[in-house]
């Protein structure tokens, strides 16, 4: 844990630590309300981003930040007093997160950040596997006066069950915005600098955390992550791709073998799970039609509250936007996979592609939705680093699962895949 705990903590370090405190222990509906719902984290990003920025550090302009600002104008040409709130939503909880891990990952270090993301996480698995072991749930009545009557807090305080026991949610509000935010952390903790004794049990707190949230999408994109961050511990691109490709030629071959099972459990078990899959289907044989080229659909419920969300990312952002902001937004992440599958992807982007079965089935809930979008920068970020420190580098990506010296073999390397320490 040498790169959190041997040295004096710089203050974007501090502001970086205060602000994932902010995110992974401090619960969505503690808020502010000003214009639109400002959560605590998107205010603390917002401050940490303005007291940064007066430290003299500044962003390097990267092609998506234009292209991120781009999303809100053509989403305010569409905007109606329906889905003004889903606007308001893109800002604070998009933009805000997005733009202060762009200016804090290279003020705090690239690796340091990635560091501090990966602990971060992997204690909230491990709290999360205690709050189930103990029926303990210590958020669910934690409130402020001003919060107590808001939706969000009506919405999220309450503890899902499945089969008549508890899920855990820990900060998250929801079982799955958990599940999702846990399986994110699965590749940062592949590139982070800790000794592999501490990786292994990172890695099991992840994994022990996603299982009690009981959540079937976020374990499917924990082991489609996991899947990819493995093919990515090959150093060189075509093997990387190789991996891939033979993952890929794996599953064709035993898939039908294996499909039927896969089916069953996907579909669940017991009538609630069961349940809860012919719903997501029904949203989308009831909206998908529905979605308009621009613009939001006439029969879309009321979605003026962010926790009128239904079951689908991409469906959700469909019915509110149209196709075509639809398509502007899908883009960057369809990128994202082909770079995945091209053996070009970093870290951030693993966990991004990782997270596709979560966008089909899961809207963007709570917290989880803020750390797509910090994911999001941090991606951007490494790939502005590395084109900027990109002489004499060997590989732009290299995420091995090595020890730190081996990781670390020479300060050129070091500097081009982490970033130099302002």
């Amino acid at each position: 844990m040498r790169a959190l705990s041997s040295r004096v903590i710089t203050g974007p370090e501090f502001a970086l630590i205060a602000w994932l405190l902010t995110i992974t222990m401090v619960p969505i509906w503690i808020s502010i309300r000003f214009v639109a719902t400002i959560p605590i984290h998107c205010l603390v990003a917002l401050l940490a981003f303005i007291a940064v920025t007066l430290g003299g550090h500044r962003i390097q302009f990267h092609i998506f930040d234009g292209y991120l600002i781009l999303i809100v104008g053509v989403a305010a040409l569409a905007v109606d007093n329906i889905n003004q709130g889903m606007l308001a939503e893109i800002v604070v909880r998009w933009i805000i997160p997005y733009f202060a891990i762009r200016i804090l990952a290279p003020a705090a270090g690239i690796q340091f950040t990635v560091d501090a993301i990966s602990l971060m996480l992997a204690v909230v698995g491990c709290l999360a596997v205690i709050e189930l072991l103990l029926s303990w749930h210590p958020f669910v009545s934690w409130t402020v006066d001003w919060n107590s009557k808001s939706n969000e807090f009506q919405t999220w305080h309450q503890i899902q069950t499945r089969g008549g026991s508890d899920r855990s949610t820990w900060a998250f509000g929801h079982a799955i915005a958990l599940g999702g935010s846990l399986s994110l952390s699965i590749p940062l903790i592949a590139r982070a600098s800790f000794r592999n004794t501490w990786k292994i049990m990172m890695f099991m707190a992840v994994g022990a955390g996603i299982a009690t949230s009981g959540s079937r999408s976020a374990m499917l994109a924990a082991a489609l992550t996991a899947g990819l961050t493995m093919a990515y511990t090959a150093r060189q691109q075509a093997n990387r791709i190789l991996a891939i490709l033979t993952a890929a030629a794996t599953a064709l071959l035993i898939g039908p073998q294996v499909l039927p099972a896969f089916e069953q459990w996907a579909a669940g078990t017991s009538a609630e799970e069961q349940g809860s899959a012919y719903f997501r289907s029904y949203l989308y044989e009831l909206y998908l039609p529905k979605i308009q080229w621009f613009g939001r659909s006439p029969d879309f419920f009321n979605g003026t509250a962010l926790t009128d969300s239904i079951d689908s990312a991409l469906l959700y952002i469909g019915v509110n936007w149209g196709w075509i902001i639809t398509g502007i937004i899908v883009f960057p992440l369809l990128v994202v996979v082909v770079r995945v599958l091209a053996g070009r992807a970093s870290a951030p982007e693993i966990a991004l592609a990782g997270q596709v079965p979560l966008f089909l089935t899961v809207a963007l809930l709570t917290q989880y939705e803020s750390l797509i979008f910090i994911f999001a920068g941090l991606a951007v970020q490494l790939a502005k680093t590395e084109h900027t420190n990109s002489v004499d580098a060997p590989e732009p990506c290299d995420i091995r699962v090595d020890s730190v010296s081996g990781a670390r073999s020479s300060n050129t390397d070091a500097v081009h895949r982490y970033g130099a320490r302002r």
